[in-house]
């Protein structure tokens, strides 16, 4: 029984024959199929977002919670074997935990306030790990933000505390200013 198949725009189609992947991959359009012996997979390959949520430890062992977003696409070229050795549920399997992972191992080289001061650095150094690890499963990596950053309770508190001491310190030395240079009038 032979029968059409519509491959939707942004998306390649992946044959199997009797349930064997085949090399050939259907491009957007109509296509001619044998439906007894012929599935056809349909694959997205537009870019697509993936948000996480990760906690990690700093190097100065404080939990940083980052939410991240993570853009990419699938090689139209290599549907077959994304579909084949990865399966449908990329995403779960493989790209989370990456995400999981790569985040994880840089924040752990970063003191927790070089996360925010050099955060810059850090997205760079997650992004380029992130690209080099999914480019090997052939997810094409396009962009990569870190949404927000959160700190512990204890560690926000101490921030505060310090910011506070700095201000304090800061008036102290005006005021010790202020004093030396009325007296300094005095003499006159």
């Amino acid at each position: 029984m032979d029968s059409y198949h519509l491959i939707q725009p942004e998306t390649v189609g992946v044959i199997s024959h009797f349930g064997a992947v085949q090399d050939e991959i259907l491009p957007e359009g109509l296509h001619f199929i044998t439906a007894v012996k012929t599935k056809v997979v349909p694959i997205d390959v537009r870019i697509q977002l993936v948000e996480d949520q990760v906690s990690a430890l700093s190097k100065d062992l404080q939990i940083v919670t980052s939410r991240v977003a993570l853009n990419f696409y699938l090689s139209k070229k290599k549907a077959n074997i994304i579909f084949q050795e990865l399966g449908l549920k990329y995403e779960k399997t493989i790209i989370a935990p990456t995400i999981q992972e790569s985040v994880k191992s840089t924040i752990a080289k970063f003191n927790a306030e070089e996360v925010i001061t050099l955060r810059p650095k850090v997205k760079q150094m997650i992004f380029e790990d992130i690209k080099t690890r999914l480019e090997k499963n052939i997810i094409i990596v396009t962009d990569f933000s870190i949404v927000d950053f959160s700190f512990s309770s204890e560690f926000n508190k101490a921030i505060e505390e310090k910011h506070i001491a700095e201000q304090s310190a800061l008036r102290a030395k005006n005021d010790l200013e202020h004093i030396k240079t009325e007296a300094e009038q005095g003499k006159d």
